[in-house]
């Protein structure tokens, strides 16, 4: 997509022209081709893309209220993305577990590393021990800093092999990733 750099004749115009689609972005107009309209029926492929896309923009729109999130996602831009482009994209992004890292000797502090296009929402954890004891289950908390959360385990020394350690994130518009590790 081309832009107008110091033309005076089309700066600040938006809308379209003819066969010429003007936007603007940053300060800056962008000059397009206008989308050609598609003929004939739509897959059911593209209805259900059609039908998510309309709920990612209005997950976008719905974001504008809160001010803290609507600043996260401002503060993640890049390039000539705008946080309307940016809540999108994590609408669509499911967050990635990156890694889990049992305690050493004499810590009961698990940690983990979750990635997405801000900040995760929510880390839980659930821990079914090998054992007949009742599995444990509660939520990490969020580091302060970069992608990693921390989860007090209970009682380090029910950590046997055979026991089972699942993580699941969350972001905030509601994707979820699961992770279960068998020690």
């Amino acid at each position: 997509m081309a832009y107008a750099k110091n033309n005076k004749l089309v700066e600040g115009w938006s809308g379209k022209l003819a066969n010429l689609l003007f936007r603007q972005r940053n300060g800056k107009t962008f000059i397009s081709m206008a989308p050609a309209m598609p003929t004939g029926e739509r897959s059911s492929w593209q209805k259900d893309n059609s039908n998510k896309f309309q709920i990612a923009c209005a997950y976008a729109r719905l974001v504008k209220n809160d001010v803290v999130l609507w600043e996260m996602y401002r503060s993640a831009r890049q390039g000539n993305q705008t946080a309307t482009n940016v809540a999108i994209k994590d609408f669509y992004t499911a967050p990635e577990i990156q890694s889990v890292l049992l305690p050493p000797p004499g810590s009961q502090s698990l940690l983990v590393k979750v990635t997405d296009i801000i900040r995760v929402y929510e880390v839980e954890i659930s821990i079914i021990y090998n054992s007949l004891e009742a599995p444990e289950i509660g939520t990490a908390t969020y580091a302060g800093t970069g992608d990693q959360w921390v989860y007090n385990i209970l009682s380090t020394q029910l950590l046997q092999p055979g026991s089972r350690i699942c993580v699941r994130a969350r972001d905030f518009p509601g994707n979820t990733t699961l992770r279960e590790i068998t020690l």
